[in-house]
């Protein structure tokens, strides 16, 4: 088995790069979680260390020179591969599941019989032509995208589950950072913490009554006062970066505007969209995306199963899970009770 015919692809929730490549490159996946300068400090260091093997530059765990790699491939980044590593790690299971028939790093070469690569000169022996930096390029195809049609694969050309999986996850992003006290409020600095904030499930249902509505392309809320967020923007964006933008304008109020230590909704305050993500009443969303070109824009709407009204606390404030769950603990990330 040849480690050069592996692609590359790992995902973590939270990344922190200290110091950025001059030029990054931009990779084109869709998971705004994850930077391309991560993306990029990943796969550097597992290509430096590959041109090293290559090379006979590293040693075994005896301290004896390794054997110089004859056809060590190159890896480049996949972003179906990506997004698959993402779905099986994000929820930080226990014991950490595998992918598929794909290898995890600390798998690959564990058993002692696996032949890990082809060691003896000359390097680069089936690539002479093309060899780079002690590394065959040959890019392989992509790997499959093994989109799970989360709702249904009827629904596909309406929202995506790259989509779905955007929408949910910056909402509950935003909500465990609401819950453990790193949002900041303009008014009091950080909002307090909150005690049983649950983390959001998707529904298909509601997306069904988002995505029926962007349908009609209409530059307006279909029901202001109810539990809907509505965004339109210029129509040239994707529908990736339109939803982003629309999650991040909804949350924006918090910090621009601030709710303050009575941490009430009171409508026409500025922060109606901020509180309709934040409200611990509210369990599941669905989204819709349409590209609307004649009227020149694109439309996101994303539907709530339960609504605010004048005086609603926003979320009950306390120590994140601490009694507040209802017996389902708190998730494996932190900060939010399970359902």
């Amino acid at each position: 088995m040849h480690v050069g015919d592996i692609q590359l692809a790992i995902s973590l929730l939270f990344a922190a790069i200290c110091s950025h490549a001059k030029a990054t490159t931009a990779f084109g996946c869709k998971n705004s979680l994850i930077s391309d300068e991560w993306r990029e400090a990943v796969l550097s260091f597992h290509n430096k260390n590959r041109r090293k093997l290559a090379e006979g530059g590293l040693v075994d765990s005896k301290n004896a020179k390794m054997d110089v790699a004859k056809d060590m491939q190159k890896l480049y980044w996949d972003c179906n591969m990506e997004d698959q590593a993402w779905q099986k790690v994000k929820d930080c299971p226990t014991p950490p599941t595998t992918i598929g028939t794909y290898g995890v790093s600390e798998e690959v070469g564990a058993d002692p019989n696996n032949k890990i690569y082809d060691a003896g000169a000359p390097m680069c022996d089936s690539c002479a032509q093309t060899c780079t930096e002690a590394l065959c390029p040959d890019k392989p195809d992509p790997a499959k995208d093994l989109d799970t049609a989360i709702c249904g694969q009827a629904n596909l050309d309406k929202m995506s589950d790259d989509l779905r999986n955007t929408a949910l996850d910056m909402h509950n992003y935003n909500r465990r950072l609401l819950a453990t006290g790193w949002a900041e409020d303009k008014q009091i600095g950080y909002a307090k913490t909150a005690a049983k904030m649950p983390v959001l499930k998707y529904s298909c249902q509601l997306e069904n009554d988002a995505t029926t509505y962007t349908a009609k392309c209409t530059d307006a809320t279909e029901n202001a006062d109810g539990a809907e967020n509505f965004w339109s923007g210029n129509y040239q964006l994707s529908k990736e970066d339109a939803i982003k933008k629309a999650i991040e304008d909804w949350w924006s109020p918090l910090e621009k505007y601030g709710v303050g230590e009575q941490n009430v909704y009171e409508p026409g305050k500025n922060i109606d969209s901020y509180a309709k993500m934040a409200y611990e009443e509210v369990k599941e969303i669905g989204c819709g995306v349409t590209t609307c070109a004649k009227i020149g824009k694109v439309i996101v709407d994303c539907r709530y199963d339960i609504s605010l009204t004048d005086g609603d606390t926003i979320y009950t404030t306390g120590v994140p899970c601490k009694g507040g769950c209802s017996g389902k603990g708190c998730s494996p990330l932190g900060g939010l009770c399970n359902q």
